[in-house]
């Protein structure tokens, strides 16, 4: 699958960014002693979370068919999907 790099560096980027926001709203939690932010620190960290699947899928679907899968593992990407839809 040619061209799908773009993407698994995309996805990389969004969870540094995520990860990023997070430790910041924890900082400021922790200083300000804000719970809700706090809390929105929370979803932002299990956003990131939700996004290594993927990031693990776009790997797996650029490796060549083997004898096995002799298809590929493009539709890895599908099943990070719906894990993801599913939490």
């Amino acid at each position: 699958m040619a061209g799908v790099g773009w993407v698994a560096a995309w996805t990389a980027k969004t969870v540094r960014r995520y990860v990023d926001a997070a430790i910041f709203q924890l900082v400021s939690a922790g200083l300000s002693g804000s719970v809700a932010l706090a809390a929105d620190t929370i979803h932002n960290f299990s956003d990131a979370l939700t996004a290594i699947p993927l990031w693990i899928a776009f790997a797996l679907g650029r490796k060549a068919a083997t004898k096995r899968y002799t298809s590929g593992l493009g539709r890895a990407e599908d099943l990070a999907g719906e894990d993801s839809l599913a939490t």
